[in-house]
């Protein structure tokens, strides 16, 4: 594996980035994820970190970023990308991949949800003062096997939608609920991956590269991300 942070993935716009299987994110030893844009470090409990993957229990894992944190990405558009692989969709079916402490449900989640067979859906959620907005990609995501989803979102208006792409190919977005109003703020609160601050929600299965842009990549730059990283999964 080349010792390059970056290996020919866009990187305009990166705002955040942890993988697990570079030394300056995680240096095999203690239990801190370190963001490799901006130095972040995100507290663990009950992770294993082993062949390039974290491993959440499903049951209590979580990691922390509690300051500095992500705040507002979305505002003038963002873009999320998780390399994955999922067991279950997790505790009580709402298992949280990414997202904010929920005091009041402000800021925004993405989760996993409704498994189904040997798939479950990939979603996301954010809160609006009105009516929160809600996105999913049905059946996407087959269990056990590495896959990366990106979404794109742009919480500037209420008519905008998120946008899934699985493999670098955009699917169709079922829109679950339609967001109403001005979107919540989430300064000032913690950036989880794996779980909720509070617990109850965590993922069950594996994560390895997770990044977040202050932007809406294009769809070239999207497949370019994921042609850098997909031999590595065996994609």
């Amino acid at each position: 594996m080349s010792d390059r942070i970056f290996p020919v993935m866009t990187t305009n716009g990166l705002e955040f980035l942890f993988d697990s299987a570079k030394r300056n994110s995680y240096p095999a030893t203690g239990s801190l994820l370190i963001d490799l844009i901006s130095k972040k470090t995100g507290a663990f409990t009950d992770i294993v970190i082993d062949n390039g993957a974290i491993t959440f229990n499903g049951a209590t894992s979580k990691i922390v970023f509690a300051s500095p944190r992500l705040e507002n990405v979305f505002d003038n558009g963002g873009t999320m990308s998780v390399w994955l692989k999922v067991v279950s969709d997790g505790q009580a079916s709402f298992a949280r991949i990414l997202g904010t402490t929920q005091p009041g449900n402000i800021g925004y989640e993405f989760y996993t949800h409704g498994e189904s067979g040997s798939t479950v859906d990939f979603c996301m959620i954010y809160n609006f003062d009105d009516t929160d907005g809600a996105w999913r990609l049905d059946n996407a995501v087959v269990l056990n096997e590495w896959t990366n989803v990106v979404t794109t979102y742009n919480s500037d208006s209420d008519a905008n939608d998120a946008l899934f792409y699985k493999n670098g190919v955009l699917l169709p977005t079922i829109v679950a609920l339609r967001a109403v109003g001005t979107r919540q703020s989430n300064v000032g609160l913690n950036q989880n991956v794996g779980n909720r601050n509070d617990g109850g929600r965590t993922f069950d299965g594996d994560i390895a590269i997770m990044s977040v842009y202050n932007r809406e990549l294009t769809a070239s730059e999207i497949l370019q991300n994921f042609e850098a990283h997909r031999r590595r999964f065996g994609i």
